[in-house]
């Protein structure tokens, strides 16, 4: 009698059936994959830390966090096969995307009620790509397609038309496939806070005033203030990094002075103190959080010394997505 088909000398015909068996359910497994699902495309900013100090410095007060800020390629609520969407021919060898600087830059207002300023950029590998993506059956609820990036849901009396566009290059990284999920970052909330924490002393020889900027903890405990804001150790450590390298200085009653080359005043000392850094450097405490020492201009030192002044006021902003802070989210 003939061999069954595929089989080898030892092999047993329950072996080739069990293996048949199992070919088969990879290759169902394989089908299912590939059923038409509903797609969304995007590719995340690489350098969206350059992007955001443009934004601060073109007066933006609060922007998406640098992990949310992307492109969209493609928003399809229509199911398609994403096998057929194939690969991009756009990238280089890592999968990524440079728009060189320069080029068509536009600031504009989306969303129903026109509160995301967005920065408009012209692109010729995105705009063929999601042509492509239109072959294959992919939908979008706007009649044109136009590469931009979402810089912040709330820029309040700020007037885009005279914002200078970001002029210089947009790396995104590789193509990231989802399903597409309606209203994603309809719940991203981006929350001014702002904090006061009492003075611990004042050197009028050395023109310094000495407390704590932030506080983390107490006791063990997460610290709330008055307005229900926590900053947790990890948050306030890569806030106030940023703030030392860009900008140390501060305000009378959040005026920052007269210009920018003659401030109110100035943060010289700064320590982040954490459970972590208080650990390793053997530090016995009962607070967590940010210490500084600043040097205001002489009418402000006047007025902590004789005690019109008792503290600093911390002013800031942080995005929630889903109620939860950016670091929270998975």
């Amino acid at each position: 009698m003939d061999a069954p088909l595929g089989a080898k000398p030892g092999r047993s015909k329950k072996d080739i059936e069990d293996e048949i068996k199992a070919s088969r359910r990879g290759a169902q497994a394989s089908m299912a994959k590939a059923d038409p699902q509903t797609l969304y495309i995007r590719r995340p900013l690489l350098n969206a830390d350059e992007v955001i100090k443009w934004a601060k410095d073109q007066g933006f007060k609060t922007t998406y966090p640098a992990d949310e800020m992307h492109v969209t390629v493609c928003y399809s609520k229509t199911p398609v096969d994403w096998m057929k969407a194939g690969e991009t021919w756009g990238s280089d060898p890592d999968g990524n995307l440079t728009v060189r600087p320069g080029g068509p830059r536009q600031m504009a207002a989306f969303g129903p009620d026109k509160n995301c300023a967005v920065l408009l950029f012209g692109s010729s590998d995105l705009k063929w790509r999601n042509e492509w993506l239109k072959e294959i059956g992919t939908t979008s609820d706007y009649p044109e397609y136009q590469p931009h990036v979402t810089i912040s849901q709330d820029f309040g009396e700020l007037d885009l038309s005279k914002v200078e566009p970001y002029q210089g290059a947009l790396e995104f990284g590789p193509e990231v496939f989802a399903p597409v999920k309606e209203n994603a970052m309809a719940d991203v909330v981006e929350k001014s806070i702002s904090s006061y924490f009492k003075v611990s002393g004042v050197d009028e020889g050395l023109g310094l005033v000495f407390g704590w900027g932030i506080v983390c903890k107490e006791a063990g405990q997460d610290y709330t203030d008055t307005q229900g804001n926590h900053i947790p150790e990890a948050a306030m450590v890569e806030a106030v990094t940023d703030f030392m390298k860009s900008e140390r200085v501060h305000g009378d009653m959040h005026d920052r002075g007269v210009s920018a080359d003659l401030p109110a005043g100035m943060v010289v000392h700064s320590f982040p103190l954490t459970t972590d850094i208080a650990k390793a450097m053997g530090i016995e405490t009962s607070k967590t959080g940010w210490m500084v020492a600043t040097a205001p201009d002489k009418a402000m030192l006047a007025k902590f010394k004789s005690g019109e002044y008792t503290g600093f006021s911390i002013g800031g902003e942080h995005i929630e997505i889903d109620g939860k802070p950016v670091a929270e989210v998975a």
